[in-house]
């Protein structure tokens, strides 16, 4: 079941999903996050990016399983803004991802550079 939450005439509307384990008080997020992603079961891929340590899971303790579906992690410390948890999807909040080492899938490359001594080094 899908409720409209905002104004139904608005260009910006906002829908939210709504199952009927939400309304029994199931945790959604739980039951996605038992899901592996393309890497199956033994998946246990880590999220630490450009020298930064693996994102933790909700709870703030627990390294994220990132191959598992979710959508919600937490930064070691507080970012700039003061926000230690993060969604995936920024104001999506029905985006679940999980991430795959397979090599079917098209990788996404990226080169990390820093500034030292006035000089770009990648």
């Amino acid at each position: 079941m899908i409720m409209n939450v905002s104004y139904s005439q608005s260009q910006n509307q906002k829908f939210y999903i709504y199952t009927v384990l939400t309304l029994l008080g199931c945790n959604v997020s739980k039951i996605y996050f038992a899901l592996p992603g393309l890497d199956n079961y033994p998946a246990n891929i880590g999220d630490g990016n450009f020298g930064e340590p693996d994102l933790l899971d909700v709870d703030g303790v627990t390294v994220l399983n990132a191959g598992y579906y979710h959508r919600y992690y937490s930064l070691a410390e507080d970012d700039a803004s003061g926000f230690s948890r993060a969604a995936r999807g920024f104001a999506d909040q029905n985006l679940f991802v999980a991430l795959n080492n397979q090599t079917k899938i098209a990788p996404i490359k990226v080169h990390a550079c820093k500034i030292c001594e006035e000089k770009i080094v990648c």
